[in-house]
């Protein structure tokens, strides 16, 4: 039997864009698993029950994303978005300082190669 994946309501956000070095960034997507074992996509899976109410991301799903960027951030000390949309997105770096954005121009807009 194949695992249960959430989909998102929107085919595009959430996803989660890491810097590697000036101009060269890594783009995942990012999906919402049941359980631990259900992680079969490529991209970050958090394990979160119900990611969405009347179709938009809930407070506690922000938070569980920002906990696994925060620690990814650290282990490796590459600088995360998480862009929750064209106008908002969350940035995290390897210090565990987080910024969050809402407006025009938000997003990272540099070459993305992964």
């Amino acid at each position: 039997m194949r695992p249960v994946v959430e989909r998102k309501p929107s085919s595009v956000y959430p996803y989660l864009v890491t810097r590697y070095m000036a101009a060269v960034y890594g783009h995942e997507p990012i999906h919402f698993v049941k359980h631990t074992s259900d992680v079969i996509e490529k991209g970050l899976n958090i394990k979160f029950d119900d990611p969405y109410k009347n179709g938009k991301l809930r407070k506690e799903a922000i938070a569980a994303i920002i906990t696994t960027v925060k620690r990814k951030c650290r282990q490796d000390g590459h600088r995360r978005c998480i862009v929750l949309s064209k106008k908002e997105a969350i940035y995290v770096e390897p210090n565990g300082e987080i910024k969050r954005r809402i407006g025009a121009r938000v997003v990272p807009s540099a070459t993305i190669v992964a």
